[in-house]
């Protein structure tokens, strides 16, 4: 247990570790600890960069209960900033966020994973039950952007949020925007939305906007939304909000 007398303050910040450059295992962690950063800030982990040989990360039977203090870009409930990494797999299974997060690009578990190659990421048997709030641009209950990888696979099973999303553009009850993706297979299976999720514009129960991906395969299964989906201006949907093909 990383208990709420501990505090972290920084440019990056993570009450596990700022950083992690290799394979890691967290099982059985609790944290209630206090998260201040600009950039890159997690309720574990602010930032996983520049991996080139293959890794591993997972967390199982996790809870992040983390308090932020500071509104920060890249922000997430487990892993801030996931970005440029080669051959990783990320496997999140029987974990929870309750901490509520705030920021730009800020999400339940992530708060962007952009600009990877062969990356795997994997939620299983998770709920989000913290509000997540960004009063700028793109924010998710699980992930706030998933942007410009290549050669990706995400798998969503399981999975609810109970954690209000909004107050921006692009806003999902997944993940705010999926754009500028290649080669990207993605598969949901029994995910819940059950909260509210408010923007100004794009704003869906599943995904706020998903734009620009090139060879991208979606499968939505099982799935529903019962949250209220508002949108402030325009494109708001049970499930998507808007979707471009470009």
């Amino acid at each position: 247990v990383i208990d709420s007398s501990c505090s972290f303050t920084g440019w990056s910040a993570g009450a596990l570790s700022v950083s992690v450059n290799g394979s890691l295992t967290v099982k059985n962690t609790k944290s209630y600890a206090a998260v201040s950063g600009t950039q890159r800030s997690g309720g574990f982990i602010g930032d996983m960069s520049g991996l080139k040989q293959p890794a591993v990360i997972s967390f199982e039977d996790c809870v992040s209960d983390a308090i932020y203090t500071e509104k920060s870009k890249y922000c997430g409930g487990f892993i801030g900033h996931v970005y440029k990494n080669t051959n990783m797999t990320i496997i999140i299974s029987n974990s929870i966020n309750k901490g509520n997060v705030i920021g730009e690009y800020a999400g339940g578990f992530f708060g962007v994973v952009w600009n990877n190659t062969n990356i795997s990421l994997t939620i299983l048997d998770s709920v989000n039950d913290g509000a997540v709030t960004s009063y700028d641009y793109s924010v998710g209950g699980f992930v706030g952007s998933i942007d410009s990888n290549t050669d990706s696979t995400i798998t969503l099973s399981n999975t609810t949020n109970n954690g209000g999303v909004g107050w921006s553009s692009s806003v999902g009850g997944f993940a705010g925007i999926i754009s500028s993706n290649s080669e990207m297979v993605m598969a949901i299976s029994n995910y819940i939305n059950n909260a509210g999720v408010r923007g100004d514009e794009n704003v869906g129960g599943f995904a706020g906007r998903i734009y620009i991906n090139r060879d991208m395969n979606i499968t939505i299964s099982n799935s529903t939304n019962n949250g209220i989906i508002t949108g402030n201006k325009d494109c708001a949907g049970g499930l998507l909000g808007l979707i471009n093909v470009d």
